[in-house]
């Protein structure tokens, strides 16, 4: 994309100011980083949402893809 930047908010920002075709809503763009913030943008407003640490007993993954938080 050429965008030089490995800033999550500033990626955030980006993809979501690229339109949608044939007339669909804005974008959402929601990136979740384990336990970081979870960073949503939507026509390039930027909102993060804490992540409350929970102890590894307690996470469960039941998609099974890796995207659980931790």
């Amino acid at each position: 994309v050429g965008w030089e930047s490995a800033d999550v908010e500033f990626i955030a920002t980006r993809l979501s100011l690229v339109p949608m075709k044939g007339g669909k809503p804005p974008r959402k763009v929601v990136i979740t980083q384990g336990c970081d913030p979870t960073v949503v943008a939507i026509r390039g407003h930027v909102t993060k949402y804490p992540v409350v640490a929970l102890p590894k007993e307690k996470l469960v993954d039941t998609n099974g893809a890796g995207d659980a938080f931790v």
